[in-house]
């Protein structure tokens, strides 16, 4: 059974397709980009997020796999692209249906009641053991999950 926080995870995916200029809110905020693995082997249509740590300051990020798993991330807040410099818990969640397939972009939890997170637990949650952290000079990260990919919900 997929949680609300699902729902809202993916419409910030949607965010991530288009391209944010940044404001000046004062905020120093860094380029990041990656790309996420399954057990060495790229991952597609995942959300990538990033919670902040301690005393990172902000929101976090995310950013939405290609199919070479490739990704950038955005603040959360639309308006502006990057982060701060900080240490990041990383959760990376991937909506499919019963038959693996990738859920579309926006879709619901009442169109997909069936759907899952394909990613397993902890990696898909806030209790994620995936870290980053991110320098004044920003970069990239290569994020592997050392598990296999769901497939069905109850494994």
């Amino acid at each position: 059974m997929r949680s609300n926080s699902w729902s809202g995870a993916v419409a910030l995916m949607c965010m991530s397709t288009l391209l944010w200029a940044g404001c000046g809110d004062g905020v120093h905020r860094v380029g990041i980009t990656g790309v996420v693995s399954v057990e060495g082997k790229p991952v597609d249509g995942a959300v990538v997020q990033l919670l902040p740590k301690g005393s990172t300051t902000g929101d976090g990020g995310l950013g939405a796999t290609d199919s070479e798993g490739k990704f950038t991330v955005i603040s959360s807040r639309q308006e502006h692209s990057g982060i701060p410099p900080g240490t990041y818990t990383v959760l990376v969640s991937r909506l499919v249906d019963q038959q693996g397939k990738l859920l579309p972009e926006g879709a619901g939890q009442a169109e997909y009641p069936d759907g899952f997170d394909s990613i397993p637990r902890p990696y898909n949650t806030p209790n994620s053991p995936l870290e980053v952290t991110v320098t004044d000079a920003g970069g990239h990260f290569d994020i592997d999950i050392p598990v296999p990919l769901r497939t069905s919900p109850g494994r």
